[in-house]
C-alpha cells in the first residue's frame, strides 16, 4: 500500500521554497521512492487540488456563485477527482506520494474571500471540514496510509509575516480597499492561529493518520528546513539528499523591505508594474532587517490566549511533557523607526529610474 504525505502548511513556513525544491528534484525524489507531481504548474504546489475542493465545498453550501469569477477558480482550480485520478495513474509503482499546499491547513476560503468579508467561525469550520472529508474520500481510492505534515510558526511572528505578505500581494477581493494598518489587520482575524483546535479537526477526519507537527524556527532544524523535511519527515538518507539540485537555493517569496512596505502603504499603491519593482528593490537589498509591528507589551498580550493551545500541541503532537512548543521566547524584537524623507526620496528616485528605462 502506498503512503501519502499531505503537507498542509501553514503559510509563512518556507512552503514556497520547499515546493520549488521538490519540483526541481522530482526525478531524484522518484529514484528514492517518492512521487511529487500533478500540481498547479505555475506555483509547483497542489493549489489546483485545494481550490478545486474549495469550489466543491462552496457549491455544496450554495454560495459558490458570488466567488465564481475569482482568478483561483478561473485559472487554478481543477476537478479534484481528476487531479487525484492523475496522481493515482502517474504514481503507479511508487511507494510514496507527496501532496503539498499550505492553504489546506485552514485558510483557503479566508484568504480567497477577502479581509473584510464577514465569515463566521462556523462557516469556516463547515467549509474546511467538507474539504478534508472529500480529500480523504478521494485519496482513499489510492491508499489509506496517511502522514499529515504541518509546520507551525509562533503566532505573533506568523501574523506579522502574513501582514507583510498581504501588503505585498493584496487578496483579490480587497483590491478596492485602502491598505490596512497592522492593528486593523489583526482585528479582522485574517488567518487561523488556533493550532491545536485545527489539528484536532484534521484528526477527526484522518483518524488513523500519522501526524508530524514541527515548530518552524531556526533551532528546530539540524541543517535547514528543506533538508530537515527530506531527512526527518521523508526519511531519505542524507547522502542521497546531498545529491539533490540546488539545496542552497535562495529564499523564495521574499518579504518586502519595511521602508518599501511603508512607502507603498503611505501612497496606497496597487499598480502591478510598480508592485514588481517594489519586490525587485527588496530583493536587491540582500539581507532584509526584521522589524516588529507589535510593541513588546502588545506582543505578550497577543500571545497569552494561545498559551494553552500551544501547550496542548506540544504535549499531544510533539510528545513534549514540558508543554513547550516554541523554544524561541524572545519578545524583544527591534521596532521600526519610521519612514523618513531621505528614504522616501531614495525609493522614489529608484522607481523613477526603473520606470524610465
Amino acid at each position: 500500500m502506498q503512503k501519502i504525505y499531505i503537507h498542509i502548511g501553514t503559510f509563512k513556513t518556507g512552503s514556497t521554497t520547499l515546493q520549488f525544491h521538490m519540483h526541481k528534484n522530482r526525478e531524484r525524489l522518484l529514484e528514492n521512492g517518492y512521487y511529487y507531481g500533478d500540481y498547479f504548474d505555475h506555483y509547483y504546489l497542489h493549489s489546483n487540488l485545494c481550490y478545486g475542493l474549495l469550489k466543491e465545498a462552496l457549491a455544496a453550501y450554495g454560495c459558490f456563485e458570488q466567488y465564481s469569477s475569482h482568478p483561483r477558480f478561473l485559472n487554478v482550480a481543477e476537478n479534484p477527482a481528476e487531479v487525484i485520478g492523475r496522481i493515482k495513474q502517474n504514481s503507479s509503482g511508487c511507494d510514496n506520494i507527496i501532496i503539498s499546499s499550505e492553504a489546506f491547513f485552514a485558510d483557503a476560503f479566508r484568504t480567497l474571500a477577502g479581509l473584510w468579508t464577514p465569515v463566521t467561525a462556523q462557516e469556516k469550520k463547515d467549509i474546511n471540514m467538507y474539504m478534508r472529508k472529500r480529500l480523504k474520500e478521494l485519496l482513499s481510492e489510492i491508499s489509506k496510509d496517511f502522514v499529515i505534515v504541518c509546520y507551525l510558526r509562533r503566532q505573533d511572528l506568523f501574523i506579522e509575516a502574513q501582514y507583510n505578505q498581504y501588503l505585498k500581494t493584496t487578496w483579490y477581493k480587497d483590491t478596492d480597499k485602502k491598505l490596512p494598518e497592522f492593528a486593523e489587520f489583526v482585528k479582522l482575524c485574517p488567518i487561523e492561529l488556533r493550532y491545536f483546535a485545527v489539528l484536532e479537526e484534521w484528526r477527526d477526519v484522518f483518524k488513523d493518520a500519522v501526524f508530524l507537527v514541527k515548530p518552524y524556527e531556526k533551532n528546530a532544524f539540524e541543517k535547514d528546513f528543506v533538508t530537515d523535511y527530506y531527512t526527518d519527515v521523508l526519511k531519505i538518507n542524507i547522502d542521497e539528499v546531498n545529491k539533490f539540485e540546488n539545496i542552497e537555493r535562495k529564499q523564495s517569496n521574499l518579504r518586502l523591505d519595511r521602508n518599501v512596505l511603508e512607502y507603498k502603504k503611505m501612497l496606497d499603491m496597487r499598480n502591478a508594474e510598480i508592485n514588481e519593482l517594489f519586490i525587485e528593490y527588496s530583493e536587491q537589498l540582500g539581507c532584509i532587517q526584521d522589524y516588529a509591528y507589535f510593541s513588546k507589551a502588545d506582543r505578550m498580550k497577543f500571545m497569552e490566549p494561545y498559551r494553552e493551545e500551544n501547550e496542548n500541541v506540544a504535549k499531544k503532537y510533539l510528545n513534549r511533557k514540558d508543554g513547550i512548543l516554541f523554544e524561541d521566547t524572545n519578545y524583544d524584537i527591534a521596532e521600526y523607526g519610521g519612514l523618513d524623507n531621505h528614504m522616501i526620496f531614495e525609493i522614489t528616485k529608484w522607481l523613477l529610474y526603473k520606470l524610465k528605462r
